[in-house]
């Protein structure tokens, strides 16, 4: 046979043009080998078809068990629009709309079917083995189209499957669907996805603090539109740098988040919203409004460090995040360092996306019995209110209690309505031990005024009165070197590992993680010292220099005579017996450099200096 039409065979199949064919046929058999041509489905899509066979062994039953087998070729939307025919539809329809795909479609396809009077629809089975190239399926997941399907498509009496690898988000991605056998229509789909930096920022889900690769695992019912997804996000390959306040962590280190994507009319329900990153576990909800952006959150466990105890409520009211924070016990290391991190320049972190929460427009509403900070220093009974409009601070204030000693921070205007805060704490060394500031200064009763700038500088001037600094390295080095430990009876004089200071007054600039520091004086009854320098904690260095008086209550009277101090002892604040210091290196263990020759005194000293490179004009007797 050759160019031969068939029609309706199956019945409701779709005409086979062009056949050629061998066909035997006696008088119970009939077998058509080695078949090629073409099937017309509508939409002038076709299939090529060869190496066909369409085999009935006995004609004479009522009705025929037939066979039909053949190679095919050509566009996937037209097999889909085949298995969508009233012939095969019962048996083998496509989960996918045939107008939503493209691409191209190769394998074989096996039909046991009846034909003659009465055939039963319960005796017809498909059987499909193909595979495709470059596939792709319009409006995948939203708007979001997947493409480069290479698929491994089978369809037999278990059902329908579909798997293998593609793009999605501009990410490379695995598909696979199933649909059991029986079921007329949907059926279940579970995709994965892996995003880098640029195809998260290009698909509008780059978020800040979110760097590296990040995998999704999508299940869902077909079709997936409004159908709840079930969504697991592996974050292990990323890394978190305060993604939440507090919340960090290195690539390849394990974290997950996992959530049921519900959709409502006009919104997007994250329910059952579950985070582990180490220490960190989030359980709640969260609503984002239909193109992603946030609407609200309510976590009946928020815990970013092992001991928290905190529920937290989370609500966009224009640009404005409302926070509200209640708990038993919250450890606020995590976010003293996240702060101490906004303070130093930020480079490219993975960018914002239409999910993305601005923290720059904030009003935040915390209160605890206890709060955790670092050393092991606790504050009582914490009322805190901060609200901030675009990156400035508008309101804040902050009470609580170190033991029985009261700490009071309220933001303020100055004559130029620009913001002050104005600290003060009865203990001052808890509150810079709890900060992470310092850790070797015990009581002290802190006042302090920061201008805030709103460029990421703070000018302020600090003042501390009656403490004790507990063992110095610094401070033992240079109270050994400038006075002897005990007087002539043998008795002591000051012991360096617990030296006495009656007051601390500087000037300081905070800008990036450092802390610049000017005109600085301690005194006490032990020592006096003058300072000038910086500590950049965001680099763990120190570089502090000036001068130091031991015995400082007496040897500083000759500084109050006039004309007479200021030449012996160079000044207010300084003594006749001096040693000029520097204090430089890494914040933990920093080097202690002393000049002995300055004590002399330590105006003497600067003029002797002065002759000798030149910037002081002397009589002759001084030079020499």
């Amino acid at each position: 046979m050759a160019d031969v039409t068939l029609v309706d065979l199956p019945p409701g199949l779709p005409p086979v043009t062009g056949l050629s064919t061998h066909v035997r046929v006696t008088g119970r058999t009939l077998k058509l080998e080695g078949a090629s041509g073409a099937l017309d489905v509508a939409h002038e899509h076709r299939l090529t078809l060869a190496d066909g066979s369409f085999v009935i062994d006995d004609m004479a039953e009522k009705p025929a068990p037939a066979t039909l087998d053949l190679h095919f070729a050509g566009g996937v939307e037209t097999v889909a629009e085949l298995l969508a025919t009233p012939a095969l539809a019962p048996y083998a329809g496509a989960p996918v709309e045939a107008a939503a795909l493209r691409g191209q479609i190769e394998g074989r396809l096996r039909a046991d079917v009846e034909v003659g009077d009465a055939p039963r629809p319960e005796h017809t089975v498909v059987t499909l083995d193909a595979t495709t190239t470059n596939l792709s399926i319009d409006k995948f997941v939203g708007a979001e189209k997947l493409e480069g399907g290479a698929f491994n498509i089978v369809q037999d009496r278990a059902g329908f499957r579909l798997s293998g690898p593609a793009r999605l988000f501009g990410g490379p991605a695995a598909l696979e669907i199933r649909r059991a056998a029986g079921e007329k229509s949907g059926g279940q789909a579970q995709f994965s996805v892996t995003l880098d930096d640029a195809a998260r920022a290009k698909a509008g889900y780059g978020l800040p603090g979110v760097t590296g690769l990040v995998t999704a695992l999508v299940k869902t019912s077909l079709p997936a539109n409004d159908a709840d997804m079930q969504v697991e996000i592996d974050l292990s390959r990323a890394a978190l740098d305060n993604a939440l306040p507090g919340v960090a962590k290195p690539a390849g280190k394990p974290a997950k988040a996992a959530f049921t994507l519900m959709r409502r009319a006009d919104a997007l329900l994250l329910d059952r919203f579950t985070l582990e990153a180490g220490p960190t576990q989030l359980l709640g909800s969260v609503e984002l409004a239909r193109d992603g952006a946030f609407r609200a959150a309510k976590f009946s466990q928020f815990r970013i460090s092992p001991g928290d105890d905190v529920k937290l409520e989370a609500q966009r009211s224009g640009e404005v995040l409302k926070v509200a924070a209640r708990g038993a016990n919250v450890d606020a290391r995590p976010f003293l360092r996240a702060l101490l991190a906004s303070n130093v320049e930020r480079g490219a972190s993975g960018g914002g996306g239409k999910g993305a929460v601005s923290f720059d427009d904030v009003d935040i509403d915390l209160k605890s019995p206890l709060v955790t900070g670092f050393r092991k220093q606790i504050l009582s009974s914490v009322d805190l209110k901060w609200e901030r409009r675009e990156g400035r601070p508008r309101i804040f204030t902050l009470t609580g209690d170190f033991g029985r000693q009261q700490l009071a921070l309220a933001l303020v205007r100055n004559q130029n309505n620009a913001p002050l805060l104005e600290i003060a704490c009865g203990d001052g060394g808890a509150l810079l031990a709890f900060l992470d500031l310092y850790g070797r200064m015990e009581s002290g009763e802190l006042n302090a005024r920061v201008q805030l700038t709103g460029s990421g500088r703070s000018d302020g001037v600090l003042s501390f009165r009656d403490f004790y600094l507990k063992n110095e390295p610094a401070m033992r080095q240079l109270m050994t070197q400038g006075a002897h430990r005990y007087d002539d009876k043998g008795s002591v004089r000051f012991d360096p590992e617990s030296v006495r200071v009656g007051r601390l007054d500087a000037d300081f600039v905070w800008s990036n993680g450092r802390l610049s520091l000017r005109e600085g004086i301690t005194s006490g009854p032990e020592m006096g010292l003058t300072f000038d320098g910086y500590l950049d904690l965001a680099r763990d260095t120190v570089d502090l220099s000036g001068s130091y008086v031991p015995l400082y209550g007496l040897n500083s009277l000759f500084s109050n005579i006039p004309i007479f101090g200021v030449l012996l002892s160079g000044g207010a604040h300084e003594g006749v017996f001096a040693l000029n210091y520097r204090v430089a290196g890494e914040l933990s263990a920093p080097g202690v450099s002393v000049f002995p020759l300055s004590a002399l005194t330590p105006g003497v000293f600067r003029k002797i200096m002065g002759v000798m490179d030149g910037t002081v004009r002397a009589p002759e007797q001084m030079a020499r």
